[in-house]
């Protein structure tokens, strides 16, 4: 990486200038110590020692930017290249590395030249990191330190179009940690989920989806009425959580969704298939995290509920009863798709009451799950 070997060329540069130095090159320390035969005291050659071997690192020194930030969370992307000895007089001083926080970077093992490679954490994209290096040096009883505070800074990805909308993009999965309430949120996915309205729909990336809603009044620029099963979009908004949902709320003031082009490193949608297993252990086992997913529910049988629905434009049914295995597994109807499509789903159950069906769409959730299909495709005669 760039910072990687300029940093060493110069490094190497100050290295072997230091070694050439004479001792009234070096500018005194305020504090004595034992004198050694080649004129300077301890304390003087460790202060000389860190202010030389600090050079280098000034160089980097301020806002280190990661150079290949594209859709996904980097780690350990930028370093530099530290020494763990540098002569001063021809005597050996060691340099002693710590970050602070650790976890901000990793100080790798002396190579066989004796230099170390520190890596940098990057932050999630639109976001900084503070991070300080602090190198000791030593020699003999005496010691010197000195802090170097650094700045990593991740850019937003670039766009897959020639407008990235304003504001702070987001990986699914970084969206999903932030606290509800976050403002200005751009986030990217395949869309796995559309109701008929234009009000909800759920986008995925990997295993992680999350949902898209929007208020009734919202602009032509903030309906998904145009998107359908597969599309990549990007939307933005305010990150919130609804009864467990994990969602960005595209509001009237600065919301917006529109369609973008997948990046190379995109991951497509995976399934996630959904065990008996994973129902009864509901909202606190395997599922959780999985709201809004894309996932396979084979082997459903009706149970019971039908008898009960007569199909009405805007109004939900949460009383059709499925089973798998011994568990039951509750059907919701949205009151927000097509009354016809409500109807192909009623007719679809009605004429196989004893078949066994499977649910392909996105996992329902409403402080915990449910199966949820958008259209009577979603809900299919197995056998």
């Amino acid at each position: 990486m760039k910072y990687r070997y300029a940093v060493a060329a110069i490094f190497t540069a100050l290295v072997l200038a230091s070694c050439n130095q004479t001792s009234s090159s070096i500018t005194p320390s305020l504090t004595s110590s034992t004198s050694t035969s080649l004129g300077l005291t301890d304390q003087e050659r460790v202060n000389a020692a860190i202010n030389t071997g600090a050079i280098a690192l000034y160089q980097s020194k301020g806002t280190v930017v990661n150079p290949t930030r594209t859709n996904t969370h980097e780690s350990g992307d930028g370093a530099i290249s530290v020494a763990t000895t540098i002569k001063i007089e021809e005597q050996a001083v060691t340099l002693a590395w710590a970050a602070n926080p650790s976890t901000a970077a990793t100080i790798g093992n002396a190579d066989s030249t004796g230099r170390r490679l520190i890596t940098f954490s990057f932050p999630a994209a639109g976001s900084t990191r503070d991070v300080t290096l602090t190198v000791t040096a030593t020699y003999n009883a005496a010691t010197a330190t000195l802090n170097y505070p650094f700045k990593l800074e991740t850019p937003i990805a670039a766009s897959s179009s020639s407008s990235v909308p304003d504001g702070i993009l987001k990986t699914i999965a970084e969206a999903r940690n932030l606290a509800p309430g976050t403002a200005n949120i751009v986030v990217e996915g395949f869309v796995v989920s559309v109701i008929a309205d234009g009000n909800n729909l759920t986008i995925q990336q990997g295993g992680l989806a999350l949902g898209l809603f929007n208020p009734v009044n919202a602009g032509a620029n903030q309906r998904p009425f145009n998107f359908s099963f597969g599309d990549y979009i990007r939307a933005r908004g305010t990150f919130d959580r609804f009864n467990g949902l994990n969602q960005l709320r595209v509001t009237v003031l600065n919301g917006l969704i529109e369609a973008a082009t997948a990046p190379v490193n995109a991951v497509q949608t995976e399934i996630y298939e959904v065990t008996e297993a994973d129902w009864v252990g509901g909202a606190g086992g395997t599922l959780l995290g999985k709201d809004g997913a894309y996932v396979k529910m084979t082997d459903l049988r009706y149970v019971s509920g039908l008898d009960n629905w007569n199909p009405t434009a805007g109004v939900h049914y949460s009383s059709l009863v499925f089973r798998k295995g011994s568990t039951n597994v509750n059907l919701y109807i949205n009151y927000h798709i097509l009354l016809t499509n409500m109807q192909a789903i009623r007719a679809l159950i009605a004429a196989n009451p004893t078949a066994s069906f499977t649910y392909q769409g996105a996992l329902a959730w409403s402080n915990g799950p449910s199966i949820s299909p958008m259209t009577a495709a979603e809900l299919v005669v197995q056998s």
